[in-house]
């Protein structure tokens, strides 16, 4: 993915038009490919044997001399491809050191184009990268038929999508495609475990062989008649029993049946197609009727473990296959199918018409991600946008629209489900966390230290945890944040408007922003530019409040941040919004007119979808004397932030030493989660053994510059008070310490150590009692230490420089 836009593209007939954000291609093409498939299972040493012939359809204006050929199983045949070594820079080991006989590959491979042998090689660097070198060009508007023999070494589940555990059959990204040619070129990518796809679209056939007690999910529709007939007759029997609770786990494999069957599995207009096969499989399957459709749909639940909670699946798939087809576009085929498969092997990854579901906590898990991964056959399935250049197109949108449909569906849940209702939970404050409330947290953990990354990547430019927090929770906040400023009539409008253009085709951001524009008649660079397209941060903080007249208060806001964006004030009466009024983007600080009224609060962002660095200045609380400073509150232990609250956090603390003998006291503190640029900490100690205060206090600062190769700098001081030796009469020590370090910046995406330059400077004071003459006399020793180094990851110093100065003071 590019940082924010498409470069000009020039030379589409006589020149193309501008691929930017801001405008729709006026020479947009998409190719096709059509593929029909014949493949067996050999279920005995775990190979596909297969043969595949494709019709490429030259779309494009442009004279084509070669094909480029994604050979994705190849990903696993060495340790040298971008796969094996992506999966060890995120520290991932285990296809590292997987054996030989879990590893996978594609061969067998003899291409030909029109039934003539055609030259062919294999990229040098991504051996799961081909090229075809075309006998004769492919004109514009031509077609061509390439095909070829192949056989699939299928490896381990283990390791990513592509896999087997046991005899269940995981067979995703199998077969030789065609990469996307489109007006930025050709799109060849390697596999990768963390990034995913984008292929052309096209009708499939796939005729599968494989022992007959074999049940088989895919994309595909089954097209053969006595398949068809066993599969509802397994649905039959399901339905005769009441529940599940009788049913037991198939957790052991059947041996296989010396009879093979051939399965005619066909879809039309996808650019995927996976299928999964077990032989424990229960089935269950019920037609549909969904709005904006005119053929039924027929939904299906394939799954071998926990009956009683994968009988409720159908049910949420079809209620939200409704949902989306009423809010967005119809759904565009006939079958939907949810598969249960096991983590390792992708659980939790959408295919067209079919999507692999793992292990699930409880039945809201479970509903949760096979309405995520139900939602991807909008954003993915038909409106195919490039996963790998623009993951926050696809992930952000199906995790608003998840989110959008569960809070209609569940508005009371809470994130953390029973517990919420618990005491304890009540007692940390956590009882009323969102999902919402998470995802900022999600956004915050990482804002707050300057680690987030643009939410408009490339999948290869984030770290693992950046990829999650940016693609799924900022961009759905930010899709929530826009919905607010927009009103849901127009925003859904909108989306509208894009799936109705752009269903079946290769949508980028810049015609998403064309939509939105278009229906919304507003100019949406602070979205797609400015939040989406960079990591610069948002804070609106509430200034001052004055009464301008009878009817309106004269509101002072500052921008504190460092974007412009569009915000919310409202005014809030006990606890539930009254009137709120939106204000358009300016910089540093600015004066308006707001409605007069018996209002508790005035708030900025009060929904929280808005992603900001900083709500706690958000507020002006009416009848305080300090109206811009939220109510104190104390916390034992800890808990999570609160925007309307200064929580005061303390624990009670215990703890020895030979000196002071067992201690005892309190520890207050302002940090929790998330972190905050100040953090502060006192701990008072009363020993027993001598009768004194001991302790320990620091107060340090993070101060995060916007350019240079320093991530961020912490500085501050730090002292303690302990005893030196025992009695009542004895010595004490203390120390009080300076520091400031800088971490280094380092590559979000890869393994990449921490490492921190530090100067300290420590004064060490060690006061006791000498006797003179039989007479007590106090004195004291100073020590002053200056100390300069670095630190490689887990604090291992590498070659420090350090230096002393001894100052004493007596004998």
């Amino acid at each position: 993915m590019n940082s924010g836009f498409f470069p000009f593209l020039f030379f589409l007939t006589v020149c193309q038009s501008v691929l930017g954000l801001g405008s729709k291609p006026t020479g947009y093409f998409q190719q096709q490919a059509d593929h029909e498939i014949h493949v067996r299972l050999d279920d005995e040493n775990h190979f596909l044997h297969g043969h595949i012939s494709t019709r490429y359809t030259n779309n494009s204006p442009d004279t084509l001399n070669e094909i480029l050929i994604h050979l994705w199983p190849n990903a696993y045949s060495s340790k040298q491809t971008a796969f094996a070594k992506q999966m060890l820079d995120n520290r991932n080991t285990r296809f590292h050191f997987a054996g030989q006989e879990e590893m996978g590959f594609i061969d067998s491979l003899d291409f030909r184009v029109d039934e003539n042998p055609v030259k062919w090689e294999q990229d040098i660097q991504n051996p799961d990268i081909g090229k075809l070198i075309l006998s004769a060009p492919l004109l514009p508007g031509h077609s061509i038929y390439i095909s070829t023999p192949f056989r699939v070494k299928i490896p381990s589940a283990r390791f990513s999508r592509l896999g087997h555990e046991g005899q269940a059959y995981y067979i995703t990204q199998w077969y030789p495609k065609p990469a996307v040619y489109d007006p930025d070129g050709w799109h060849p990518m390697p596999y990768l475990n963390f990034g995913e796809y984008y292929s052309e679209f096209g009708d499939v056939d796939v005729y599968l062989t494989l022992p007959e007690n074999y049940v088989v999910a895919s994309t595909g529709k089954v097209l053969t008649p006595s398949e068809e007939q066993w599969l509802q007759e397994k649905a039959d029997a399901m339905r005769q029993i009441k529940g599940a609770e009788g049913l037991p786990q198939k957790l052991e494999f059947p041996p296989s049946s010396r009879d093979l069957k051939t399965i005619h599995l066909r879809q039309e207009n996808v650019h995927d197609f996976a299928w999964f096969a077990d032989k424990r499989f229960y089935v269950l399957r019920e037609n549909i009727q969904l709005p904006g459709s005119e053929s039924p749909v027929l939904v299906s639940a394939f799954f071998y473990s926990d009956p009683e909670a994968w009988n409720k699946v159908p049910s949420y798939t079809s209620e939200v296959l409704s949902y989306m087809s009423q809010t967005v576009s119809p759904y565009p085929w006939t079958e939907m199918s949810v598969v249960e498969g096991v983590n390792s092997a992708g659980a939790g990854m959408e295919y067209p018409a079919v999507t692999l579901i793992g292990e699930a906590m409880n039945d809201l898990s479970l509903e949760r991600v096979v309405i995520h991964e139900t939602i991807h056959n909008w954003f993915y399935g038909s409106l195919a946008t490039n996963e790998r250049r623009e993951p926050w197109l696809d992930e952000g949108l199906t995790t608003y629209y998840e989110s959008r449909y569960m809070a209609m569906k569940y508005p009371d849940q809470k994130f953390f489900g029973k517990f919420a209702g618990t005491a304890m939970a009540d007692f940390l404050g956590v009882q009323d966390i969102s999902h919402l409330d998470y995802m900022q947290l999600g956004y915050l953990f990482r804002a707050r230290v300057h680690q987030d990354q643009p939410v408009n990547l490339h999948t290869e430019g984030f770290s693992v945890l950046n990829y999650f927090i940016m693609t799924y929770y900022k961009a759905a906040l930010s899709f929530m944040y826009l919905e607010d400023y927009l009103g849901t009539d127009v925003f859904d409008a909108a989306m509208v408007d894009f799936a109705h253009e752009w269903e079946m085709k290769h949508p980028n951001a810049g015609h998403l922003r064309e939509s939105f524009e278009r229906t919304s008649g507003k100019d949406l660079s602070w979205f797609f530019n400015d939040l989406i397209g960079t990591d610069l941060k948002i804070d609106y903080a509430l200034h001052k409040v004055e009464l301008a007249d009878d009817h309106f208060y004269r509101v002072e806001i500052k921008n504190t941040g460092d974007l412009s964006v569009p915000f919310s004030l409202s005014g809030i009466r006990d606890g539930v919004v009254a009137f709120t009024q939106w204000q358009e983007p300016f910089e540093e600080r600015d004066a308006f007119l707001f409605p007069r009224g018996k209002y508790d609060l005035l708030q900025i962002n009060p929904s929280g979808v808005m992603p900001e660095i900083n709500r706690r200045n958000n507020n002006y609380w009416f009848g305080k004397k300090l109206p811009r400073r939220n109510p104190l509150q104390m916390q034992l232990l800890g808990s999570i932030e609160d925007a309307e609250l200064d929580r005061i956090y303390y624990l009670p603390v215990m703890g020895y030493n030979r000196y002071d003998g067992i201690m005892a006291g309190i520890a207050f503190y302002n940090f929790v989660f998330p972190s905050r640029p100040t953090e502060l900490f006192f701990m008072p100690l009363y020993g027993t053994a001598n009768d004194r205060l001991a302790g320990t206090a620091w107060a340090y600062r993070s101060f995060f510059p916007r350019a240079g190769r320093v991530q961020a700098y912490r500085a501050g001081i730090e002292a303690q008070r302990y005893g030196f030796t025992p009695g009542k009469e004895g010595s004490s020590y203390h120390r009080l310490q300076a520091s400031i370090t800088a971490t280094l910046e380092k590559p979000h995406s890869g393994n990449v150590p921490d490492r921190n330059l530090f100067i300290k400077s420590t004064l060490i004071n060690r006061q006791f009692t000498v006797y003179a003459h039989g007479e007590p006399q106090a004195e004291a020793k100073t020590y002053l230490l200056h100390e300069a180094g670095f630190t490689w990851e887990q604090n291992r110093v590498l070659n420090p420089y350090s230096f002393g100065l001894n100052l004493e003071q007596g004998e």
